[in-house]
């Protein structure tokens, strides 16, 4: 009997831990990156000019930013005029909630002050940063860092650290500190704290119907995907990937550019596939990445970027792919070449599958429902030979004169072929 009981208590300890930590689980939305992500390429999760939050404070390399993040506390103090315990107080009222964002502390983080105090100096930093470059600047014009100047010069390497998923602060923090300096809350849908994030990272004034966002890093993903792609009901279907550009394009199909931002625009209808431009430049590995992993990690986060990256990977399987995209507009790079783009694109999706849910996977389908079909037809057959035509023999000058030099030759062997036979019968 006594042998029952402990099995009995043990069980009732097993879930009572077990709620416990699934009730923990839901609250963690910032979070260490694992080897197997890190692999391929570390320096997209590490952040090279300012750490935000616990785990990368104190990096050598970044310490230089830690000056101009204790002036950013002081000019907010002054600017608000309101004495450091309002702040202070504003944060410590949700210290438990913001500690449970961050899927690991430990020492000296797991110690309350010690992450208040974090919370406070990054929080207002960060503040700082994101007022400063959507609202009028307030700092002197010579300020290295929150002038003028210094957003031209310092945020281009500042935005790829702040959308790492390592270099997150909640967001909550963000709207604590904008409920102290102007006496009041965000509304509802998270405004104006969201559209500090968004106007950051956009530079436009689009507004962002959605609550408040959990970090930076999630209001980017969330502002790119204009929220979830429409689900369809949960499917099982095999790994299967989009025709590359070029083999769409034998097919017959229109590509267009969408007049509108976000992922959510690609759709193909009577022939044609619309799809919102893709800008490359040397941060976008980075940003990509992080998304990526932010979605393999958080629960609930949906799979968007994910599957559009599989969509585009697809898309762009070569360097003529690249191209093709790139003389349609579709493609916005600064990286340098088109072999360069195709590498990036293809590195970023290693191991990226479609959501089976997702509207992509209709796209994905009529698209190569509409590529099986033309490949019966005879006029695709035409289309490739005169595509290979052009692409073997009418692309390089040197080509085509040799092409146009063995016809000519071909030719005179057989007019004086001809001739030569004329001559002969004529003289028997």
């Amino acid at each position: 009997m006594a042998k029952e009981m402990v099995i009995l208590d043990v069980e009732k300890l097993r879930r009572r831990m077990s709620l416990t930590q699934e009730e923990l689980w839901k609250k963690h939305c910032i979070y260490r990156v694992p080897a197997y992500l890190k692999e391929h390429s570390p320096r997209s999760y590490s952040p090279q000019l300012v750490s935000v939050g616990p785990y990368h404070h104190g990096e050598f390399h970044l310490r230089a930013m830690e000056e101009h993040k204790h002036r950013a506390v002081q000019h907010l103090l002054q600017r608000s005029a309101k004495p450091i315990e309002d702040f202070r107080r504003a944060i410590e009222g949700d210290l438990q909630r913001l500690m449970d964002s961050y899927e690991q502390l430990e020492a000296p983080w797991d110690d309350r002050e010690t992450f208040l105090q974090l919370m406070m100096l990054d929080g207002c930093f960060l503040y700082e940063v994101l007022r400063g470059y959507s609202t009028a600047r307030d700092y002197e014009d010579m300020d290295p860092v929150f002038s003028f100047h210094g957003f031209l010069n310092i945020c281009p390497y500042m935005v790829p650290d702040l959308l790492m998923i390592e270099n997150q602060l909640p967001l909550r923090v963000i709207e604590r500190i904008y409920a102290v300096e102007h006496g009041r809350m965000n509304d509802e849908n998270g405004h104006p704290t969201n559209e500090l994030v968004h106007k950051f990272l956009s530079n436009t004034n689009t507004m962002l119907e959605m609550p408040l966002g959990l970090h930076v890093l999630d209001v980017a993903r969330k502002g790119i995907t204009r929220g979830p792609f429409r689900r369809l009901p949960e499917q099982r279907l095999p790994a299967i990937a989009v025709r590359s550009s070029s083999e769409l394009q034998d097919a017959g199909i229109i590509f267009r550019k969408s007049p509108k931002t976000g992922i959510k625009e690609i759709n193909f209808s009577n022939g044609t596939l619309t799809l919102p431009p893709f800008s490359v430049d040397n941060s976008t590995e980075s940003v990509f990445l992080n998304f990526i992993a932010f979605e393999r990690l958080h629960p609930g986060a949906g799979r968007d970027v994910s599957s559009y990256m599989a969509f585009m990977s697809g898309l762009m399987n070569s360097v003529k792919d690249v191209t093709f995209l790139m003389s349609t507009g579709l493609i916005e790079g600064t990286l340098g070449s088109d072999e360069a783009i195709a590498k990036l694109i293809n590195d970023i999706a290693k191991n990226v599958f479609f959501d089976p849910s997702s509207s992509l996977c209709e796209v994905r389908d009529a698209l190569n429902r509409h590529y099986a079909e033309e490949m019966k037809n005879w006029s695709r057959r035409v289309r490739e030979w005169r595509r290979n035509l052009r692409d073997t023999y009418f692309k390089n000058p040197w080509t085509l004169i040799s092409l146009i030099a063995a016809a000519f030759l071909l030719g005179f062997t057989l007019t004086q072929t001809v001739y030569s036979a004329l001559s002969f019968y004529k003289t028997k």
